[in-house]
């Protein structure tokens, strides 16, 4: 039996911010969108939340906002293979604005995001009861038994980000656990029905 209830929040409405209140009172919410190191795309941003999101009391957001994770700087790779940073104002962090506002703890990505694969994690905490950091691990783990096989040479890894076949490899990879990987939401594995 939940205490509380789960959310999940997409993008592409006209008058975004009266929604922000249903964030209040929930264990576990979910953002889903195209979007950068501030925000969604067409949805929330960084200083929506700091407007006029509700004290989150503790829930768990997982994101697969592309950059959403970051908090400092992003990384890329340029057509001429250099690495390029970017720094970031915590201000305008969408991770850091969810955390401000009291979540308790915060998964998503420091680059550019395949959705599945934040979802699956949000499956792991809900359906399986599993901690934040064993979800992530599951799938970091199953990412790298999927490379074992694969042949390339190192400096391919800068590639990553840039072909579509290795777009599942650069997400997990990039998934990060802001609070207690240790937190448990849900006790037990929940049936479904």
């Amino acid at each position: 039996n939940f205490a509380r209830e789960t959310l999940s929040v997409a993008a592409d409405d006209p008058d975004i911010e009266r929604h922000l209140p249903l964030f209040a009172n929930r264990d576990l919410i979910t953002v889903t969108s195209h979007g950068a190191v501030g925000g969604m795309g067409s949805g929330y941003w960084s200083t929506h939340l700091d407007r006029s999101c509700p004290e989150l009391d503790g829930a768990v957001v997982v994101s697969s906002v592309c950059f959403s994770g970051a908090v400092s700087r992003t990384y890329g790779v340029d057509d001429a293979g250099q690495v390029q940073a970017t720094e970031v104002e915590p201000v305008n962090s969408f991770a850091l604005a969810f955390l401000r506002r009291g979540a308790a703890a915060y998964v998503g990505g420091v680059d550019g995001m395949h959705g599945i694969y934040s979802s699956r994690v949000f499956e792991q905490v809900l359906l399986e009861g599993r901690a934040l950091g064993e979800a992530v691990k599951t799938l970091q783990d199953r990412m790298a038994l999927e490379m074992a096989d694969r042949k390339f040479a190192p400096e391919r890894l800068l590639d990553l980000a840039r072909n579509d076949e290795d777009q599942a490899i650069n997400t997990v990879a990039n998934l990060v656990v802001y609070g207690d990987p240790a937190m448990r939401l849900y006790p037990a594995r929940v049936e479904r029905p």
